[in-house]
């Protein structure tokens, strides 16, 4: 699963396809949300910054099976 940690506005005009939106101010009300995904989650985000932000809020929730994919574009090429 991956999950983009822009604003919203920024997922609108261009995102990985089958990835899920949550804004990194708007992780810490979805935990339940993204616990229940049962799986590895892929972080990304503008420049990487705030994939390390979204990583260290989600591990001191318990989410441990986490990868930082950075920049979504640049992870978008890889995939």
């Amino acid at each position: 699963m991956i999950i983009d940690v822009r604003p919203a506005g920024a997922f609108d005009q261009g995102r990985i396809p089958g990835s899920i939106n949550i804004p990194l101010d708007r992780l810490t009300i979805n935990i339940r949300r993204i616990k229940d995904m049962k799986r590895p989650i892929i972080i990304c985000c503008t420049h990487g910054t705030d994939c390390e932000k979204a990583m260290r809020i989600l591990r001191s929730e318990g989410i441990k099976d986490l990868i930082s994919g950075g920049n979504w574009e640049k992870l978008l090429k890889k995939l």
